[in-house]
């Protein structure tokens, strides 16, 4: 069994440009058992990034599969790869979706390669614009075939039996100091919830809360406080824990159909800062403390004072939500399967 096990490589694989997984994951480039690989690596020159970024569109390509989309050259292409390895690939979300089927078909023809998908977000939560999105989960599977599907949405696990798995979040340094310079910090997609986050806001300020929301995907005709609250400007993760430490309390509202916490929750663990947040079941999640984490049904629920208040916090965080033990989950589940066989 152990010679079997140094035969297996895990190889996580996602869509990172323009978003903060590379970071959320670094810590997978310091185990030995596993590897990251952007599939659309960072592209510098600003108009090759928005052709890739139309060509590899998961919306475009829903209405019609363009072609070539392989010539994105990325690490993916330059492995090499070994007749006498077992590998693992698993799919951060659907980012299988930006090569054609047959290049993930024709990989498992040629190697002893198996696939695995771990979904962030709640398969129920696509609009219908995006809902082949979610289908592509089945075309897949029905095709070529997953070994596991993990989700992060306990409702998901519930309803469509996928195995549930925690989010994934690497601590970072963010190179910033522990100055706290704002009692509340809030960093979203609107995604149908900017009419909540302002009623948040501006109940804030009306009882003296200095609050510094970046809020993305809003109209220019419904950005109110446009010289208060930052719209549309999206920044790095590391930027992002810059921010977060900065701040006393950091603010949370679930999506639509989520059933699990955001990120905040486990940056607020992660950095031990106070959080605020409309989750109910925030009582029954590991590191609940009622002095560090508030739940509130509407804004005049919300104890101010605690908010503005600064302790000191801590989680005695013990280190579970790294993505690291997500490579256990994969070795566990592999090895129940196996047992069955």
């Amino acid at each position: 069994m152990s010679n079997k096990k140094n035969q297996r490589k895990i190889i996580f694989v996602g869509s990172v440009a323009g978003s903060p997984l590379i970071d959320v994951y670094s810590d997978l480039f310091y185990d030995e058992r596993a590897e990251f690989i952007e599939i659309l690596p960072r592209v510098n020159n600003p108009i090759l990034r928005a052709i890739r970024m139309i060509h590899c569109s998961e919306r475009v390509n829903n209405i019609i599969n363009l072609p070539f989309k392989t010539k994105w050259h990325s690490a993916l292409d330059d492995m090499e790869w070994a007749q006498n390895v077992e590998y693992h690939i698993v799919f951060i979300g659907p980012s299988y979706s930006k090569r054609p089927m047959s290049f993930w078909y024709s990989l498992k023809k040629k190697y002893n390669v198996k696939y695995s998908v771990y979904l962030l977000s709640s398969y129920d939560s696509y609009d219908c614009k995006l809902h082949k999105r979610a289908e592509s989960i089945n075309e897949f599977e029905s095709k070529i075939g997953f070994e596991h599907i993990l989700t992060t949405q306990p409702g998901d696990a519930e309803k469509y039996g996928y195995v549930l798995c925690h989010y994934c979040c690497s601590m970072i340094d963010g190179n910033a100091s522990d100055v706290i310079e704002n009692d509340l910090y809030l960093i979203n997609n609107s995604k149908g919830r900017l009419k909540q986050f302002l009623d948040v806001y501006e109940c804030a300020r009306q009882n003296d809360v200095k609050s510094f929301f970046r809020i993305t995907g809003v109209k220019k005709e419904e950005q109110l406080y446009p010289n208060e609250i930052i719209y549309n400007k999206g920044i790095s993760y590391k930027e992002t824990v810059k921010e977060i430490k900065k701040a006393n309390c950091l603010f949370e509202i679930l999506g639509r159909a989520q059933t699990s916490p955001s990120m905040h929750y486990f940056e607020a663990v992660l950095y031990n800062k106070k959080l605020l947040t409309d989750n109910k079941d925030v009582v029954n999640l590991p590191f609940y403390n009622p002095e560090y984490m508030h739940y509130y049904d509407s804004p005049k629920d919300i104890d101010w004072d605690w908010v503005k208040e600064q302790v000191p916090v801590d989680y005695h965080y013990d280190g579970r939500f790294s993505p690291t033990r997500l490579i256990d989950k994969i070795y566990e589940l592999d090895e129940e399967k196996e047992t069955d066989i």
